[in-house]
């Protein structure tokens, strides 16, 4: 002792952490051996989350979007107050003392401590990791005794990040490998199914408080953790608990508002330069019927349609399978077949969760037929949805144009040219003008409901030619 300074004596050496603190098999082992002690209150904390989860899409379809936010956050809301309950009984446990189903509660004050700690160390780790995964699994190792630090000696959540970092100092690399073996226990519990994670869940839990009872050990209230190395929180942390933040204010802004980033994703997947048909609508056309006398021109009979066609036949090809073409003296074609795809037949037959999901955002007036389906499609634009749009409605819409884009619209040489018509005996669309591509592609359907596509080309082509071959357009005769 200095006679000259009497401070000095009051000088307490830096807390450091013995070299051999802890072994990740004897905590895992320890866990296993007093299993029994927590099986139970582990089982209640994981059904409580399997209710949650349970509840999760019936109350999304039966309530508003308001009303499962409120649901969501009462049931986050009890998290802090089982963790807290949670981190009471293990200490119990691992200290060798009897647990009471009031234990759980019986540190509840310490709920906005736990809460703040838990959201800090959280936004910290996100933070670090996105300067690349090892910064965050470091301040993941680092940080990963702050919880249980709240509960136990009732730090406020600085000093519990302070701390925290001070008793794993020198333990990181026995902590990832403590990480692994955790990891190796849940795959465990996994391959023995239900059974098997009843089990894995509470054995890492108590040999997760075994590990941070040891790490703690080697200090006390009376060692100087401020001198110790680590004790600082530092610019770094700080900075990724803004980052981390910022990312969990904007996945939560999200969550409540999704339209923020499924909008412009949307529009970006969809563009009017990579996709131009999609953002055309269709204008509806009058067939007018041709006041000649049609009985010299030749029938075409296909696939339970007849029609007339503008030209005498030079050779035809086909029917093979559904499909027919004809060659003519001037160098027209068509292309005549029946369709084989019915997406609203499909979709209403399909019972599992994701067409469920899909049915009920397109609306049952766009499944009531394969016309009212094809018809929706091509009706859709990206324009037709806003930022005011709810989320149902985006969800349609981009099912529909994807659908438009990928499948249904296959535009000529540029030629943005569509219409809709109907007449006595079809209803469709022509997509292109023979003034424009030299090229026509009908998709229509007859009363029945049948799907068919007739396709026209050649240069001497005109739209009186495709509106006579659509106008005498009918049923066959059986």
């Amino acid at each position: 002792m200095d006679p000259q300074n009497p401070a000095a004596a009051q000088i307490i050496p830096a807390a450091t952490v013995p070299d051999q603190v802890f072994s990740g098999s004897e905590a895992i082992g320890f866990g296993w051996k007093n299993l029994g002690k927590f099986f139970w209150y582990s089982a209640l904390f994981s059904g409580y989350g399997i209710i949650v989860s349970l509840l999760k899409n019936p109350l999304q379809a039966q309530f508003s979007f308001a009303g499962s936010l409120i649901f969501y956050l009462l049931c986050y809301a009890a998290m802090p107050v089982i963790g807290i309950g949670t981190v009471t009984l293990l200490l119990k446990v691992v200290s060798g003392e009897n647990t009471r189903f009031s234990d759980i509660f019986s540190k509840s004050g310490l709920y906005f401590k736990y809460l703040i700690t838990q959201m800090i160390t959280t936004a910290m780790f996100f933070g670090g990791a996105l300067f690349l995964l090892l910064p965050g699994v470091i301040l993941g190792l680092e940080l990963s005794q702050a919880e249980y630090l709240v509960v136990d000696q009732g730090l406020g959540p600085i000093e519990a990040i302070r701390r925290s970092s001070v008793i794993t100092r020198g333990q990181k690399k026995k902590l990832l490998w403590f990480a692994f073996l955790r990891f190796g226990v849940i795959v465990l519990g996994l391959l023995a199914i239900i059974l098997g994670l009843l089990a894995a869940v509470p054995v890492i839990q108590i040999a997760s408080v075994y590990v941070y009872t040891k790490l703690n050990s080697g200090f006390s209230a009376s060692k100087n953790y401020s001198a110790s190395p680590g004790y600082s929180v530092g610019f770094f942390k700080y900075f990724c608990a803004v980052i981390g933040f910022l990312l969990m204010a904007a996945f939560f802004t999200f969550w409540i508002y999704p339209q923020l980033y499924v909008v412009p994703m949307y529009r970006i997947a969809l563009t009017k330069i990579t996709n131009p048909m999609v953002y055309v609508a269709p204008q509806t056309r009058i067939i007018t019927p041709p006041v000649s006398d049609l009985s010299l021109l030749p029938d075409i009979s296909y696939f339970g349609m007849t029609f007339k066609s503008p030209w005498m036949e030079t050779s035809t090809s086909g029917p093979y399978r559904n499909i027919v073409s004809f060659t003519y003296s001037q160098g027209q074609k068509i292309l005549f077949t029946r369709n084989s795809f019915y997406p609203a037949a499909k979709m209403k037959k399909d019972t599992s969760p994701n067409f469920q999901r899909i049915r009920a955002e397109l609306g049952q007036h766009t499944l009531d037929s394969e016309y009212n389906f094809y018809s929706a499609a091509i009706n859709s634009t990206p324009d037709q949805v806003s930022y005011k749009s709810d989320i149902k409605t985006i969800a349609g819409k981009a099912i529909l144009t994807v659908l438009k884009a990928g499948q249904i619209v296959s535009p000529y040489d540029g030629d943005k040219t569509l219409y809709s018509f109907q007449t006595d005996s079809i209803r469709g669309f022509q997509f292109g003008s023979p003034a424009i591509s030299h090229h026509v592609w009908i998709h229509f359907f007859n009363p029945d409901d049948q799907a068919y596509d007739l396709i026209a080309s050649g240069s001497a082509l005109t739209q009186n030619d495709v509106d006579l071959m659509l106008s005498t357009m009918k049923k066959a005769q059986e």
